[in-house]
């Protein structure tokens, strides 16, 4: 699946509408006849079973890495005797909406390279003050 609204939005403004360049590409997939109740953590997991089989492996290692641990997680969880080893890189608590921590995540991010800028000279001539250069960044 692809939405190529987003990246040619993306490339003549990085302020654009992402939101609305999503709908158009949903509304476009949709309207292709993609059913898009279909893209959800357990159809990703059934899918790891359906690839196994498809590879005609009787038992899988897996590696999961960000997203991916869930899938790994959720494959383990409905298929133990198909999985041989399964291997979280980083690791993401099952229990949590890792959605919801993603704008104090890049926060955090942002406080780190701002930190970095400050006590590097070339950064900090280049850039002056990082937070302030952010903040003019236009939303």
């Amino acid at each position: 699946m692809e939405c190529p609204e987003l990246p040619a939005l993306e490339a003549q403004d990085p302020a654009a509408d992402i939101e609305g360049a999503l709908g158009e590409c949903r509304d476009r997939l949709a309207g292709d006849g993609v059913d898009l109740d279909a893209f959800h953590h357990l159809a990703n997991a059934r899918d790891v079973d359906v690839v196994r089989r498809a590879l005609g492996y009787d038992r899988l290692n897996l590696q999961g890495g960000s997203y991916g641990t869930q899938v790994a997680l959720l494959a383990a969880e409905r298929s133990p005797e198909t999985i041989r080893s399964v291997t979280l890189s980083p690791p993401i608590d099952p229990r949590e909406n890792w959605v919801d921590g993603i704008p104090a995540g890049f926060a955090r991010a942002l406080d780190r390279v701002s930190a970095v800028c400050a006590d590097d000279p070339a950064c900090h001539s280049a850039v002056g003050d990082f937070d302030a250069a952010i903040a003019a960044q236009p939303r």
